[in-house]
């Protein structure tokens, strides 16, 4: 329903028969100066828990309670704020897409509260439809895989690092209404994603969600740093199938959570971002590396 609607909307609005109000307009307007104020004229702060974060890894977490919640200035590079910018901009696009589309947008960018492990904490909800709340997500290429049809909900669970899922519940137990998904928009191309959350399951998934949430929170509170995650050997596989010849690089890897992670080099001092030595790709991707020892492999 809410993609074939803005599909239908986004294809007439490209032909030139239909267009935004000048209310949507200015709304649209409001939402970038809010975002764009929000990302260049950000204020130091203590740290506090946010609902969009209470579902990453404890040690993050921990981490950036231990900074007061600023990144370490050696793991920021200048492309930060137009990542960060790009999605508050996505979003607010889609907002204005879904209402001028027709939809039934509520509560959008509303701030909400929920108590958790006997701490007040705090998110902004993106917004509802029917009485569900739905998060809106810019994503990439390999992120759209998830969101779209070679993923879904339990794809998304089962490799959650920014912790999705536990956000997305919590913000639907401060107002009371069920998680419904996720709306997602290919920053690359454009191209709209529906996620759905089970809603035969919502119950259950809400409360694993909030237990989640709720042994992360006391966790942060009251236990020292603990590294969670170890690194892997990085292996080169040539050919396919049983016949694949499968060759160590020498070098060792970072799990993605450590690569996502604005601390990543308390924990690993030594870490170097490269292309990906052992992809047989010819643009391979980059990825983190806790040892980098071998930066070609010999052809």
């Amino acid at each position: 329903m809410i993609l074939e609607t803005v599909q239908e909307f986004l294809t007439k609005a490209s032909r030139g028969e239909a267009s935004l109000s000048p209310e949507l307009v200015e709304e649209f307007g409001e939402l970038c100066k809010t975002a764009i104020d929000r990302q260049f004229n950000r204020e130091a702060r203590e740290w506090r828990p946010y609902l969009s974060g209470v579902g990453k890894p404890v040690c993050q977490q921990k981490l950036e309670k231990e900074s007061s919640g600023n990144p370490p200035s050696s793991e920021i590079d200048y492309t930060r704020i137009y990542k960060f910018l790009m999605g508050d901009l996505i979003e607010a696009y889609a907002i204005v897409v879904m209402k001028a589309a027709g939809l039934p947008v509520e509560n959008e960018q509303t701030r909400v509260e929920l108590e958790i492990a006997g701490v007040t904490v705090s998110g902004k909800m993106d917004c509802t439809l029917w009485q569900q709340v739905w998060d809106v997500k810019s994503a990439s290429d390999f992120a759209s895989m998830k969101f779209g049809e070679f993923g879904g909900y339990n794809k998304i669970k089962e490799d959650d690092p920014f912790g999705y899922v536990v956000q997305g519940h919590c913000y639907g137990k401060a107002i009371d209404m069920p998680f419904a998904g996720w709306i997602a928009i290919n920053k690359s191309d454009g191209k709209w994603m529906v996620c759905e959350a089970p809603q035969y399951l919502a119950a259950q998934e809400e409360e694993a969600a909030l237990k989640v949430a709720e042994e992360n929170l006391q966790r942060v509170m009251t236990e020292k740093f603990v590294k969670e995650f170890d690194d892997f050997p990085e292996i080169h596989k040539e050919g396919k199938g049983k016949n694949a010849i499968e060759t160590a690089t020498g070098n060792r890897r970072m799990v993605k959570e450590c690569g996502f992670c604005d601390h990543k080099r308390h924990c690993w001092p030594n870490c170097e971002v490269h292309r990906e030595v052992a992809s047989n790709r010819k643009n391979a991707p980059f990825v983190w590396y806790s040892k980098l020892k071998v930066k070609e492999l010999k052809k």
